[in-house]
């Protein structure tokens, strides 16, 4: 979670205060409402799509755990696998 952290700040706060929100949401497992994807050919790995940026989150059983968090790209889902 250090590098969600440290990626969260070159963000502007309100953008920081909206991701906050939806990872909270995640880790307290409510995702409806979020336009959630299980990423093809990974194992629990599901993304949530919020504008430009991608959340990317484990899930398995109950238990969820943010991974990863990206503008839309080209190199978005690389160096997952």
């Amino acid at each position: 979670m250090d590098k969600i952290k440290k990626v969260l700040r070159k963000y502007p706060r309100k953008t920081q205060l909206m991701l906050k929100a939806i990872f909270d949401e995640i880790l307290s497992g409510k995702t409806d409402g979020y336009d959630v994807v299980k990423l093809t050919g990974m194992r629990n790995l599901y993304r949530i799509r919020k504008g430009d940026f991608r959340i990317i989150f484990k899930m398995s059983g109950e238990n969820f755990e943010i991974v990863r968090i990206t503008t839309r790209g080209d190199t978005t889902y690389k160096k997952l696998r």
